[in-house]
């Protein structure tokens, strides 16, 4: 059986956001993932919260996949 992927998950892709020097969440991007797609240990809050859509936030079990450039990867979101 084939399953679209509409049908069984909710793609959302990339949003631009301006970040700032002190914010209270982080915004991920593919240079806080090691080459393994592990995420790296120091994160610098750079958003303001209440300035982003609820639907950008990420949520336990979300899966993240990164393709730039060469460097493709997929991983899950855990807070």
């Amino acid at each position: 059986m084939k399953n679209k992927v509409k049908d069984i998950a909710v793609v959302q892709t990339w949003v631009f956001l301006r970040t700032w020097k002190k914010g209270n969440v982080t915004y991920l991007q593919a240079k806080h993932f090691n080459d393994y797609g592990d995420l790296r240990e120091s994160l610098i809050p750079d958003l303001k919260q209440e300035e982003i859509s609820k639907k950008h936030l990420l949520q336990d079990w979300d899966i993240l996949f990164s393709a730039k450039w060469t460097r493709n990867f997929a991983t899950v979101y855990r807070s």
